[in-house]
């Protein structure tokens, strides 16, 4: 008895004067369509890290969308919270990036990013919306966990407004962070006991208080010798729980062209890494799946993966320690990569908006327009592989100027000794470049 008043007390002290286990940020609504739910229009808040958050009247992250006409292309991207930019202020988040990118003058890129969303949701709401969004270019973010749970989502919206797991789901604490998940009876203890919470978001902080690339290698060689569900789909194994995601993806994939199409406009997946890929090229499997399928439909792809692979500093490209979710660094890579690969007919490629845009998207070579993707060139070719994306896409002298700096800055980095040591060790069968 006394153990229990004991532990009765601390929970209720923990209950009163701690933090919720998940961030409560309440903007979040039912929503019918096979979406499960979406978020609620016009909501202002602060997002777990405390940057500041709007919902516009159309249910979309930032400022309110605008007169068709005005410009002449819009792009929806469509994705989870890598791409609503859950953790960095809303011109942070890569489709804001994308469109200074561009040039906000020729096109409007739309954020149709909602928290939890899997790949499932997304298809579902691209069809519930395109016609009224109307878009030319759809884009589509994806990371491996669009396909923990094809048959029904991750996560449900509670009444409060914020996301509550599924019953049903599938790994769905692991959707929140890669590093976090909890077996059995700890995943409810997380939920629902405060005090433990506090104690495993001590040791999680613990684990995740990265310093460098060497810790970040650690935490991705723990990952990457995992059996579970996330890691065989990361690597694109395939057994009995593999083979029904994989079939989901094609269908989901097929679909979203589909309508895309339908639609006057032009499909293109983007494929977001998570922190343990950059590590271990045995982890990519599933992104090379996931592209023949895309491919197969007729779907332009680029991969994040190499680029952010290849950064001098790869800690810096997330928000660890707090969580695995690009930083706004991070969020510049994506847009750089985007933005070197596709360019909408009549727009021009910008100079950076700002000094720090420079220096986010500093090391991100353009990974060419197309479909399939070619290989990421060599180190040494760099340069001139740049110079050649430039020529092929009719961008600005000045821009390919700036990229060329970038670039050899880059070279410089990767030449680096302890950089490709530290591959040898995490990945020994991984490129050195």
């Amino acid at each position: 008895m006394a153990i229990a008043a004991t532990l009765g007390t601390i929970e209720l002290a923990a209950r009163v004067s701690l933090p919720a286990a998940l961030p409560r940020v309440a903007m979040y609504r039912p929503a019918t369509g096979g979406v499960g739910y979406e978020l609620i229009p016009g909501w202002r808040g602060t997002g777990p890290l405390g940057e500041g958050i709007r919902i516009n009247a159309a249910g979309l992250r930032g400022a309110e969308v605008g007169d068709r006409t005005a410009r002449a292309h819009r792009a929806v991207v469509i994705g989870d919270s890598f791409t609503f930019g859950l953790g960095v202020a809303e011109a942070d988040a890569w489709p804001a990036v994308l469109a200074r990118a561009w040039g906000e003058e020729c096109i409007e890129v739309l954020n149709a990013g909602v928290p939890g969303y899997d790949l499932v949701q997304e298809a579902r709401a691209l069809a519930r919306r395109v016609r009224e969004l109307a878009p030319d270019l759809v884009i589509v973010g994806f990371l491996e966990n669009d396909l923990y749970n094809p048959d029904g989502g991750d996560f449900v919206a509670t009444e409060e407004g914020t996301l509550a797991p599924r019953p049903e789901a599938v790994e769905a604490a692991r959707s929140l962070n890669p590093f976090i998940a909890l077996p059995g009876l700890a995943v409810q203890l997380q939920l629902h006991s405060a005090a433990f919470r506090a104690a495993s978001y001590w040791a999680i902080r613990r684990r995740l208080a990265v310093h460098g690339d060497a810790d970040l290698a650690r935490l991705a060689r723990e990952v990457a010798a995992g059996t579970d569900l996330p890691t065989r789909l990361l690597r694109g194994e395939d057994d009995a729980a593999t083979a029904t995601r994989w079939a989901a993806a094609e269908r989901e994939l097929r679909a979203m062209a589909d309508v895309a199409r339908g639609a006057g406009a032009r499909p293109v997946l983007v494929l977001l890494p998570r922190p343990e890929q950059l590590y271990a090229s045995s982890l990519r499997g599933g992104f090379v799946r996931i592209r023949a399928m895309a491919t197969e439909s007729g779907i332009q792809v680029v991969d994040a993966t190499p680029s952010f692979a290849a950064a001098e500093s790869r800690v810096g490209l997330y928000l660890f320690p707090a969580d695995h979710h690009p930083s706004a660094r991070g969020h510049a890579a994506i847009a750089a990569a985007v933005a070197g690969a596709v360019l909408p007919e009549g727009c021009r490629r910008q100079r950076a908006s700002s000094e720090a845009d420079v220096s986010a998207g500093a090391g991100w070579r353009p990974s060419g327009s197309t479909v399939p993707q070619r290989p990421p060139a060599a180190a040494g070719d760099r340069e001139g592989g740049a110079a050649a994306a430039d020529a092929r896409s009719g961008g600005s002298q000045s821009t390919a100027l700036v990229r060329r700096r970038l670039w050899r800055s880059e070279r410089s980095a990767s030449r680096a000794s302890g950089e490709r040591a530290l591959r040898s060790v995490v990945d020994p069968t991984e490129d050195a470049g």
